[in-house]
């Protein structure tokens, strides 16, 4: 399931893992709002989706400074060539 999302909150962040749990996708988010609720905000709710990622073998990508793409089973280096 590949989809765009706008994190606010906490539920946002759980849906979000849910989604990388169900299967192969990817997710764009957009992580301003967490930036703004505070660094321990952000910071947890990147450990999360990190983790979750990783054990799902799929990766974690900043674009810009608010937005990231989380996979699920999609390494980003077979989706997107480092450079």
């Amino acid at each position: 399931a590949q989809s765009v999302e706008r994190v606010r909150a906490g539920v946002d962040i759980k849906r979000a893992l849910h989604a990388l749990r169900q299967g192969p996708g990817m997710l764009m988010l957009d992580i301003s709002p967490l930036r703004e609720a505070g660094a321990d905000t952000l910071r947890v709710a990147l450990k999360q989706l990190k983790h979750t990622a990783h054990a799902s073998r799929g990766d974690i990508l900043g674009l810009s400074g608010d937005w990231i793409v989380v996979t699920n089973d999609i390494p980003i280096e077979k989706a997107y060539k480092r450079r």
